[in-house]
């Protein structure tokens, strides 16, 4: 009977890091989703609300996470409207967008997102390891 050696942690790895950017390079394309549902994306989450949700004040940023690093590289297309929550960013929260028609999420390191039309909001999962409130980052 013929055994197969087990991979070393290292080609472990590297299979492991192989297959995810593999994965990784697929768009996601979202048909549908209704108010209360939300896709992540690395370490963002864009929720569908209604319609009427407040929205704040309109900014030319399309980032949707704060930061200069790649990893907080979450940029909405051209053709959405991106809002400032009513109540300003806070640490779990981040802007509103609306889109009047189908629009894509895009991210350096993640698989890009196609949403259909609507409003949504960004918020961020908090980071228990730390003592004061913070958000999970890629």
């Amino acid at each position: 009977m013929e055994t197969k050696a087990l991979p070393t942690a290292t080609k472990a790895m590297k299979q492991i890091e192989t297959q995810a950017l593999e994965s990784s390079a697929e768009d996601r394309f979202v048909r549908t989703i209704e108010i209360g549902q939300h896709v992540r994306q690395g370490d963002v989450y864009i929720e569908r609300v209604k319609d009427d949700h407040a929205k704040g004040a309109k900014t030319k940023d399309h980032q949707l996470a704060d930061g200069s690093t790649q990893g907080s590289r979450h940029v909405a297309d051209s053709s959405v409207e991106v809002f400032l929550p009513t109540g300003g960013l806070s640490v779990l929260e981040g802007p509103v967008i609306l889109a009047p028609e189908r629009w894509t999420l895009a991210h350096p390191q993640h698989s890009d997102v196609s949403f259909p039309s609507g409003t949504y909001r960004t918020c961020f999962p908090r980071d228990y390891d730390q003592e004061e409130l913070a958000r999970v980052r890629d």
